[in-house]
C-alpha cells in the first residue's frame, strides 16, 4: 500500500541539489516501509540568475519594514542574528518584489504537481521560505481552478506570518486576508520558539498550529529535520503520513 507522493521544498540559503536526502533518511525511518516517493523540489539557483538592478522604492520600504519585524522578534527572544538576518532578508525581498523571480520559483514546484505520472495523495513538507512558494503555488491553482490538491501540508519554520504584515507595501495583495484553502487538505503548522523566521500561522485558520521543542546544539531554524528531532519526525511528518495509510487500508 502506497501513500502517494510527498513533495519536499527547501527555503532561502546555500541549498543544492540533493539537499533532501537527509531529510528523506530521517522521516523514513519512521514510516511504513516503501510507502512513499519522495520528490525534491530545487528553486535555490533561480537566485543566481537574477541580474542586479537599483533597488526601487519598493524594495527599500520593504525591505526596512521586515527588517523592523524581525530586530523586534530577535529583541523579544533574545536571538543574536541580525547579521544572518540582514543577509536572509536580501532575498525575501527579491522573491516578494521581483514578479519573474517569482514565477520561475513557482514553476519549480507547480509543474511536479502537475504532472500526472506521480501517484495520488499528495503531501507537501516544506521548510523556511518554501512554506511562501507553496501557499504561493496554491494560491494561483485555487484562483486558476486547477484540480491539483495536496492531502497534508506541513510546514516547518515558516516566514508566512510576517507577510500579513507588509501586504500593504507589495502588489502581490493575497496574504493580507490569507488563509487555509479548499485545495488544502490538512495544514499542521510547527515552529520552535527561538526560531527567528519560524512563528504561528494561527491567524491562517490552519488545522493544527504546534510549538515544537528544540533540539540541544542545534540551530532552531535548521533543527526540524535533523535525526535527533524524533517529536517532528515521529510526532508530526510520520504521524500525518501514515495516517493516509491507515484510511486507506
Amino acid at each position: 500500500m502506497k501513500l502517494g507522493t510527498v513533495f519536499l521544498i527547501h527555503g532561502i540559503g546555500e541549498q543544492k541539489p540533493g539537499y533532501s536526502k537527509e531529510w528523506q533518511d530521517n522521516i523514513n525511518y519512521y514510516l511504513v516501509p516503501n510507502t512513499v516517493r519522495f520528490v525534491e523540489v530545487y528553486w535555490q539557483d533561480v537566485f543566481s540568475k537574477k541580474t542586479p538592478n537599483k533597488k526601487s522604492l519598493q524594495e527599500t520600504e520593504l525591505f526596512s519594514t521586515l527588517f523592523q519585524i524581525f530586530s523586534e522578534r530577535v529583541k523579544k527572544e533574545k536571538i543574536n542574528l541580525f547579521q544572518w538576518v540582514n543577509d536572509v532578508l536580501l532575498d525575501f525581498v527579491n522573491y516578494l518584489v521581483d514578479k519573474k523571480l517569482r514565477e520561475d520559483i513557482k514553476h519549480r514546484l507547480r509543474v511536479q504537481l502537475l504532472m500526472k505520472s506521480y501517484e495520488k495523495p499528495f503531501s507537501i513538507i516544506a521548510h523556511s521560505w518554501g512554506t511562501v512558494v507553496s501557499y504561493d503555488v496554491f494560491f494561483d491553482l485555487f484562483r486558476e481552478g486547477k484540480t491539483a490538491s495536496i492531502t497534508n501540508f506541513l510546514t516547518f519554520g515558516s516566514p508566512l506570518w510576517l507577510l500579513k504584515e507588509t501586504d500593504q507595501i507589495l502588489s502581490i495583495s493575497h496574504y493580507q486576508g490569507a488563509k487555509k484553502l479548499k485545495n488544502i487538505g490538512k495544514w499542521i503548522n510547527a515552529y520552535v520558539k527561538a526560531d527567528p523566521i519560524g512563528a504561528s500561522l494561527r491567524s491562517f485558520e490552519i488545522d493544527k498550529d504546534i510549538e515544537v521543542p528544540s533540539v540541544p546544539a542545534v540551530a532552531p531554524h535548521i533543527s526540524y529535520f535533523v535525526k535527533k528531532n524524533k517529536y517532528v519526525l515521529k510526532n508530526i511528518i510520520a504521524k500525518s503520513l501514515n495516517a493516509g495509510l491507515l484510511k486507506k487500508c
